[in-house]
């Protein structure tokens, strides 16, 4: 029975011995790792966190951009209204009523370049309240959809062999006096907000191609 004690004790005691050297190599392996299998260095974390800013600061330009030409879609949009009305006060006065908060002047060609509405333009896109137009617009009865426009607009009108409502856009669209009524459609919008330089659309009675200067701006 001596003998047999003996044996069992020393086999725990073999079974209990191998625990103590895997412990102190794994204390080991940790101490002697690297600071590469640790994880990131500070090198790589600075690395990784530009990749990300460059990644974001491209996805604001993409969908700013987005933003910026779905808004632009309006200008198309009001363009084609704002004629659409004209034509059927012409085909009913036998002229064409210029569209402008201030008209001042000539009549018939008494609203000068510049003369937009909404008055004010608010910058970056925003909206602005297009609930009250001014009464050449309700005499046109020209329609907002949304209530709401991100830019200004005006009709310059004029009658036939009259130059006197042409100025530096109409001498473009008309580089001659016509001589026919006329009338040709102005918008501008401020895209970045800078209230400096602007965005400028403009479109002839008679013609489909939009005339653009500034669109990013």
């Amino acid at each position: 029975m001596g003998t047999l004690e003996i044996t069992h004790r020393q086999i725990r005691d073999n079974l209990r011995q191998p625990a103590q050297p895997r412990v102190a190599l794994a204390l080991h392996n940790a101490a002697s790792m690297g600071p590469r299998d640790r994880g990131f260095t500070l090198i790589e974390m600075m690395f990784a966190v530009v990749v990300l800013g460059i990644l974001v600061a491209v996805a604001v330009v993409s969908f700013t951009g987005y933003v910026r030409k779905a808004r632009a879609t309006e200008v198309v949009e009001m363009f084609g209204e704002l004629k659409s009305r004209e034509d059927t006060y012409h085909a009913e006065f036998g002229k064409y009523l210029p569209a402008c908060p201030s008209p001042s002047g000539p009549l018939d060609m008494d609203c000068a370049e510049g003369n937009y509405w909404p008055a004010t333009l608010p910058g970056k896109g925003q909206q602005m309240d297009a609930t009250s137009p001014p009464a050449r617009w309700q005499t046109l009865h020209v329609h907002t959809p949304k209530g709401y426009l991100y830019c200004q607009y005006e009709v310059v009108a004029g009658l036939a062999n009259e130059a006197g409502a042409i100025s530096t856009v109409g001498t473009i669209l008309f580089p001659t006096t016509p001589t026919r009524n006329y009338f040709y459609v102005m918008g501008r919008c401020d895209w970045d907000g800078d209230n400096t330089t602007f965005a400028e659309y403009w479109q002839r009675d008679d013609l489909s191609e939009l005339g653009k200067k500034n669109e990013g701006s």
